[in-house]
């Protein structure tokens, strides 16, 4: 099966030009084939946290602190 290509979406949009919510759709849906300037995103791999990573501080360095209420918050 041969991919999608700019001017088959152009056609696709002539045949459904009487339904502005279709046609709004499709062009939504096929934005990338429409813009000429489109480039896909390369795919970014996450590299794990190391042990160090992943937290400002520990939990122990958490002070925490009792309002006259008796409500307890972070110092």
């Amino acid at each position: 099966m041969e991919a999608i290509c700019k001017s088959d979406v152009e056609k696709l949009l002539e045949l459904a030009r009487g339904d502005k919510d279709l046609t709004t759709k499709l062009r939504i849906h096929f934005e990338d084939i429409l813009d000429e300037d489109f480039v896909p995103t390369r795919r970014v791999t996450k590299e794990p946290l190391s042990e160090d990573e992943g937290s400002c501080c520990s939990e122990d360095d958490y002070e925490i602190g009792y309002t006259k209420d008796g409500h307890c918050y972070l110092k």
